[in-house]
């Protein structure tokens, strides 16, 4: 007759299961009462600490983000900068390859791209640098007129005078960018700081981060389409930046309105209607 000894034997692998798991109970129990009784943390004497599983958890899920917003800023750089052209193909492997990281990162930093309006992805298919239509380019600058207009007229109710040379200093800086023939990056950067100064002058942090965080698009749309600048054009922005600045010295209502045809006349550097069509 078997005995339950030689059925266990028969399966020699759940009896070794089995032992396994009732020798680590018991070390385990034994651990736990010694530390009860000696009153010694039990990760000292050998007993699984939950404290650093969850540090390495999250040591391992900081790296995680980290590698995936290095990917993101990188991108986003070229992306604005103009060095894609509208739907060209990325591939993941390439940039997992380049940036010596695996494919999760790179395609959560390419998901976070496409959120924001730079990428179309197709699951499975394809990763591209987003086609905006003409449409969307007249409807985000339109957007991006009223909420800069805005931030001008807040900055003529709650400005000081002592506010106003900030604001004369970033004009006159982005007045001395030499521009010949392109449009240097540095342009755009001065640009933002003006900008930037007469949101200050406006008092109002979140209408400041929400406008500042359309000029990723902004740049995109311009610097991608690598249209001719002509030397007049930007005589003609620096002019209408000098009368916002005085518009805004003197608190002329105004401004509101010429601040969202400055913003309006950057749609001459992406000609939507003459590169797209709907």
């Amino acid at each position: 007759m078997a005995s339950a000894f030689d059925g266990n034997r028969a399966s020699g692998r759940e009896l070794v299961r089995c032992d396994v798991t009732g020798a680590q109970l018991e070390r385990d129990a034994d651990t736990m009462r010694l530390a009860a009784n000696d009153h010694v943390n039990p990760a000292r004497i050998g007993a699984p600490s939950i404290a650093k599983t969850r540090e390495d958890n999250s040591v391992r899920a900081l790296d995680k983000h980290s590698k995936a917003d290095r990917v993101y800023k990188t991108l986003l750089h070229r992306i604005c900068k103009g060095e894609y052209r509208f739907g060209q193909q990325l591939s993941a492997l390439a940039i997992s390859r380049e940036f010596d990281v695996s494919r999760q990162p790179v395609m959560a930093a390419i998901m976070r791209l496409e959120a924001e309006g730079f990428m179309s992805v197709r699951p499975q298919v394809s990763c591209n640098i987003a086609t905006p239509s003409a449409k969307q380019i007249i409807d985000f600058f339109e957007l991006f007129a009223v909420s800069e207009g805005l931030l001008a007229r807040l900055a003529i109710e709650r400005a000081s005078p002592n506010d106003i040379p900030l604001l004369e200093a970033a004009e006159r800086k982005i007045r001395a960018v030499p521009v010949i023939g392109t449009l240097p990056l540095s342009y755009g950067t001065f640009a933002q700081r003006f900008h930037a100064a007469l949101h200050d002058l406006a008092e109002a942090p979140e209408l400041k981060q929400r406008v500042e965080s359309l000029w990723g698009l902004a740049d995109f749309y311009i610097n991608t389409c690598h249209a001719d600048i002509d030397q007049s054009d930007i005589e003609q922005e620096h002019e209408e930046r000098r009368l916002i600045v005085e518009a805004i010295s003197s608190r002329d209502y105004s401004v509101e309105e010429m601040m969202r045809q400055h913003v309006r006349r950057k749609l001459y550097r992406t000609g939507p209607g003459k590169i797209w069509s709907d």
